[in-house]
């Protein structure tokens, strides 16, 4: 499904060791210490990476809707369905990088269960699916949770709406109606800490048949048609399901491993680079790479500030977002989108402003860098032919890089930059000139509108936007001060001692037993709201990062342009080596977004 916010870390690593052995194979052919940290990566790949994967287990009983919800998260009409059994082994599927496990279910023969828990040992996250017709009732599946809890894995209840109640007001006071019985039967077998997990209701029917309607209305052309088959699929909540999913395998023992490998090859690959660059330095050619590195730590340094603030940022969004839903739950869904618009854009424009800062005081200490560097006559030209390494030998002429021209030409841009955000800080109109596109198109224009933007287009946005507040569920949930002060009446008349006093009693135990069901819908509506909005602030979170990265990779590549330019008039031995060479520091770059996206830990974790 097109808006799906999963990331394919697996193809991401792939394309990151396909780059890095591109690159770098080149040096080790008379380089012994390059073809060694080459083969050091590809050993980590082989031991750390290929062989970790990623995975999702589908569980819970016959009938709930398992395959469906497998189907609906695939796309497509892989996983058989039917009204019958017909899971009796494990079905693997990949899933944007991801393995997506179908299992027996719950009350399945004996065999075949004892091989669902035999694969459950290598589950990362349990999606246990239930429906709304019955399955939510009986004992075995809770006991079974509980089993699965104990074994330390992540649970996401999944809901199947089998009524096709998502949607409607009364159908949405059953759901949460239903939750509320959920977590009580959970506690009830003993499941630990059972108001932290978290519910997710879906419609797997309405995401089938609004994915066939898409696919149809594309096929024939039909506009109409793709538009009423992505109202079914929004409302079938599949979206939220597959983010949810994401944010959960963020936290699990896998990513930590694949994260920890991340680092270990951007930790070799920053050492032989070292020392290639370290062979090569002479004169000016040295000063050139101090500067070119210090770009590239600037950048780095901001990039982790960056990601900080956002998630500070973030987290603190997603504290009093359900505060202030909470206490305008009886205002409309319009004025309650209103606020939350405003309070993500608010959060939006404090990212852009910090950004703006650590951009500025970037482009500030690389103007001094550049200010600083004086240039001897014999520095203002370096040729890689007197390198030390002949592994790196170039013995054709016109092999000399203008040092001199290229740190003018990277003071011009930098000085271009700094009147383009101080001008538009100002109010004025942006002036043209060199990194202006980037600035106002990457940094300052799109940034608040964007995240808005994210904010009405995520499942989760939507999701604690129509279903989960305004008057569409907690309408129907009155106050427990309410009941309280209706019962008053009947406990002065109890305490007189009227002949009615068995009627009276009666009536107060109802009265009182409805409270104490209100109390309880109540509480659970709170706890997921609380819970939807941490996943959405993560989700925002990842929006922003993704954001930030791409505005430092623009800058950067502006005021590395001048020495990308000058690379390109080499002859063609030295030009491959300062391709080799800059394409290996970007991928070390890549290296360390893939880790700290990977390492991410916005979101708190809703399920146990």
């Amino acid at each position: 499904m097109s808006e799906y916010q999963l990331t394919d870390y697996k193809t991401k690593l792939i394309q990151l060791k396909q780059n890095i052995g591109e690159h770098l194979e080149p040096f080790g052919a008379s380089h012994p210490a390059a073809a060694q940290a080459w083969q050091r990566i590809q050993e980590i790949y082989a031991e750390k990476l290929d062989a970790t994967k990623p995975e999702v287990m589908v569980y819970g009983i016959y009938n709930a809707g398992k395959s469906s919800i497998i189907n609906e998260l695939l796309g497509e009409d892989k996983a058989e369905t039917d009204d019958i059994p017909t899971t009796h082994t494990i079905s693997q599927y990949f899933w944007q990088g991801y393995q997506l496990t179908d299992t027996p279910g719950v009350g399945a023969p004996k065999d075949d269960e004892q091989v669902t828990q035999e694969h459950l040992r290598g589950a990362d996250v349990v999606i246990f699916v239930m429906s709304t017709t019955g399955s939510n009732e009986k004992r075995d599946n809770y006991e079974r949770m509980r089993d699965i809890a104990a074994a330390g894995k992540k649970i996401i209840i999944v809901l199947n709406d089998k009524n096709g109640d998502i949607g409607t007001d009364e159908g949405n006071f059953n759901i949460q109606a239903i939750k509320t019985k959920v977590v009580n039967n959970m506690k009830q077998v003993g499941v630990a800490k059972a108001n932290q997990y978290f519910i997710v209701s879906v419609n797997a029917s309405y995401a089938k048949n609004g994915r066939h309607m898409q696919q149809e209305g594309k096929r024939l052309g039909n506009e109409i048609l793709c538009k009423k088959g992505e109202i079914l699929l929004n409302k079938s909540n599949m979206h939220e399901l597959a983010n949810v999913i994401m944010q959960e395998l963020r936290h699990t023992n896998t990513f930590v491993i694949l994260a920890n490998a991340t680092r270990e090859i951007c930790t070799t690959l920053e050492g032989i680079l070292a020392e290639l660059e370290g062979d090569m330095q002479d004169g000016g050619s040295e000063k050139l790479t101090a500067l070119l590195q210090q770009v590239r730590e600037r950048r780095e340094e901001i990039h982790q500030n960056m990601a900080a603030f956002i998630e500070n940022r973030a987290k603190l969004l997603g504290h009093q977002l359900p505060v202030n839903i909470w206490s305008m739950r009886d205002s409309s869904q319009e004025q309650i989108t209103a606020m939350v618009n405003k309070k993500v854009g608010q959060t939006a424009t404090l990212v852009q402003k910090q950004l703006e800062l650590e951009i500025g005081d970037l482009i500030n200490d690389m103007l001094d860098e550049t200010e600083a560097i004086k240039m001897t006559p014999e520095e203002i030209s370096f040729h890689p032919d007197e390198i030390k390494k002949p592994a790196i030998n170039n013995e054709i002429n016109d092999s000399s890089l203008d040092m001199k021209g290229i740190v003018n030409g990277m003071r011009d841009i930098l000085k271009s930059l700094q009147e383009t955000i101080n001008v538009y800080n100002t109010g004025k109109p942006v002036i043209d000139g060199a990194g202006t596109s980037i600035i106002e198109g990457k940094l300052i224009g799109d940034t608040t509108t964007q995240a808005v933007k994210s904010l009405a287009g995520t499942s989760l946005g939507k999701s604690i936007l129509s279903t989960t507040v305004g008057k569409t569920v907690l309408g129907p949930i009155l106050p427990v001060v309410g009941p309280v002060i209706s019962t008053l009446p009947l406990l002065i008349k109890l305490l007189g001692g009227t002949d009615d006093r068995a009627q009276l009693e009666a009536e107060v135990e109802r009265q009182n037993a409805q409270a104490r069901r209100q109390a309880e819908l109540e509480q659970q509506a709170r706890t997921e709201l609380d819970q939807k909005c941490q996943y959405m602030a993560a989700d925002l979170a990842d929006t922003f990062k993704i954001s930030v990265d791409s505005t430092l990779q623009q800058i950067a590549i502006e005021i590395t342009r001048p020495f990308k330019e000058h690379a390109r008039q080499l002859n063609d031995k030295a030009r491959k080596t300062q391709e080799d060479l800059a394409a290996l520091h970007e991928a070390v770059d890549d290296c360390r977004r893939i880790e700290t996206s990977l390492r991410a830990s916005t979101s708190t974790s809703a399920s146990h």
